[in-house]
């Protein structure tokens, strides 16, 4: 039983958080090098196990707070199935098997970045987390780092439009877990009055400002990033198609917004395992992407048709 609360604790399930790894590798033209490649995968293992550290360490500092969500409450220290103590010590391991990892690469600044992104939730978690609008743009530059780390892993320049799009793209995901939260209290008679956002969102109208101009920031640096006069040096003429796929990357907005304000999850990531047409978007975003990126006669008819 216990076995299952550790892994339970860790939230492997959110592993998918650090796919932001990968658009590095996408953007660099170098896809099909299998040492870029083998890189950038230990780049993703390593930042998993240090996040899992990270969950783990977080959950045994806030589980008085937890025990009052309808839905964070079932974590396993809330539950009473471990101690803080022991979610503290499997935080640890975590964490050190993410960095003893990311020395595997020939880069040793992707060890750096991994004690930033551990810094930076340090102060998160003393300090950032209760700010409001401070706290989501801390979240945000967790995933800025994760993106960093993707380039440093292949020794490849981050480009500055695909870190901005990174950005903005997680702050619009922080503040939806924001909106999760607020919903799924209000969902429960009572729950409202027994639990409040560490920075103090009470306001769903308050949100929804914040959420129409993170995705419309969204949408404007995808934009920038595809249609960038340096983008397709680096990573082949098929880049500029990417603008095309933007329909995709609005359907899939509208749907976690959707799916935020019925409250049914405190984590946004577990509607792209569990929402049909964010699944098939992503699914078909991903394919077109891997064609436009990565097979050149396909990525230059593309431009030449659409006179990119």
């Amino acid at each position: 039983m216990k076995a299952a609360a550790y892994l339970k604790l860790a939230r492997m399930g959110e592993w998918t958080k650090n796919l932001f790894v990968f658009p590095a590798l996408l953007a660099s033209g170098e896809t099909t090098e299998p040492a870029s490649i083998l890189a950038a995968l230990i780049a993703f293992l390593a930042f998993s196990f240090t996040a899992s550290g990270v969950y783990c360490i977080n959950d045994a500092i806030d589980w008085r707070s937890d025990r009052r969500h309808p839905v964070k409450r079932r974590r396993p220290i809330a539950s009473g199935a471990l101690t803080p103590a022991e979610g503290r010590v499997a935080g640890a391991v975590w964490i050190a098997a993410g960095v003893v990892m990311s020395f595997t690469t020939v880069s040793w600044r992707l060890a750096v970045v991994l004690a930033a992104y551990v810094a930076l939730q340090a102060m998160y978690n003393a300090v950032l987390k209760r700010i409001a609008t401070v706290d989501v743009i801390t979240l945000s530059l967790g995933f800025v780092l994760r993106a960093w780390a993707g380039a440093v892993a292949i020794e490849v320049e981050a480009s500055l439009w695909l870190l901005a799009t990174v950005f903005c793209v997680c702050l619009f995901l922080a503040l939806i877990k924001r909106l999760c939260d607020l919903s799924s209290v209000r969902g429960e008679s009572g729950g409202e009055e027994a639990w409040h956002a560490a920075a103090g969102y009470q306001s769903v109208d308050e949100l929804n400002w914040m959420l129409a101009v993170s995705a419309a920031c969204s949408v404007i640096t995808f934009l920038m990033y595809a249609l960038s006069d340096h983008a397709a040096p680096v990573a082949g003429p098929g880049v500029h198609g990417l603008a095309l796929l933007t329909p995709l990357v609005i359907i899939a907005m509208f749907r976690f917004y959707r799916a935020a304000l019925r409250g049914l999850s405190d984590s946004p990531f577990a509607i792209m395992t569990q929402d049909a047409v964010v699944i098939a978007c992503s699914a078909l975003f991903a394919v077109c992407a891997a064609a436009l990126l990565t097979i050149e006669p396909f990525g230059r008819a593309v431009d030449s048709f659409f006179g990119f």
